[in-house]
């Protein structure tokens, strides 16, 4: 079975369902002795949103950061459409179709909205022209209803609209699997309403995503399967609904047995 993904005009290759598009195996980061993971294996088919729970120090952020090239595991492997991609640089990855946004927003400051947007385009697997990734790019503004802000600079937006241009300069790379960090983190309820129909459109338009958020409500909303990960590893992995139920998991976010 396979999909085709567009986003506004633009369209990608078909996906095959039947095998993984992104996993990693035996996946193990250490920092100065620290083991943040250790031997964590992870299968993500297309079209699933698989969402990444866990306490602080959990290794979530660290799971991202790893599989978006930020840094170089200590050992295992990471493949991406059947090919290993393990240690390969950011830029590199991200040109395969492995996108990511930041829990921080991380826009370039002196650049407008739409010029943030339209670098990144030109960037992407095919390598648009600065007019045509300028073209692109109010596509992407449109699907993320920055176009009123096109031309103002990221420090004169609000913190909804920089996650949002997270998303436009995530998705202008042309992703099939698109990474989010707490994309919700700090955003008032009626943003977070807003900022969950975003995420349901992009997964609409075919986009596998893969999800770190700590609030439940969003979760069950949104995702299709929950791995929980603990000191490092995968505690369980399965539907929310069950997943939430089990006692080990309640007791790695609690702390102590739940009557």
């Amino acid at each position: 079975m396979t999909a085709e993904r567009e986003v506004g005009t633009v369209s990608v290759e078909t996906l095959d369902r039947n095998a993984p598009i992104l996993e990693c195996r035996k996946l193990r980061m250490e920092f100065s002795g620290v083991r943040a993971l250790r031997g964590v294996d992870l299968a993500v088919h297309p079209g699933e949103i698989v969402a990444l729970v866990g306490p602080n120090g959990s290794g979530k952020s660290t799971l991202i950061n790893v599989l978006s090239g930020m840094f170089k595991p200590t050992a295992g492997r990471i493949v991406f459409r059947g090919e290993d991609i393990t240690g390969r640089a950011p830029h590199a990855i991200s040109r395969l179709g492995i996108g990511r946004t930041y829990q921080i927003p991380r826009p370039f400051s002196t650049m407008t909205v739409l010029e943030n947007v339209a670098f990144a385009a030109m960037f992407r697997h095919d390598g648009l022209s600065r007019t045509d990734a300028e073209t692109a790019a109010w596509e992407y503004l449109d699907f993320t209803r920055l176009t009123p802000v096109a031309h103002k600079l990221p420090p004169a937006i609000n913190l909804q609209q920089r996650k949002f241009l997270e998303l436009a300069r995530a998705l202008a790379a042309q992703p099939s699997v698109l990474m989010l960090d707490e994309v919700l983190t700090g955003l008032n309820p009626a943003e977070i309403a807003e900022s969950v129909d975003m995420v349901k459109r992009i997964h609409q338009s075919k986009v596998t995503i893969v999800i770190v958020e700590h609030l439940m409500r969003v979760v069950t909303e949104l995702a299709t399967r929950m791995v929980v990960l603990a000191q490092g590893e995968m505690l369980a992995d399965g539907l929310p609904s069950e997943v939430m139920r089990r006692p080990d998991v309640i007791t790695a976010y609690l702390g102590r047995q739940h009557a």
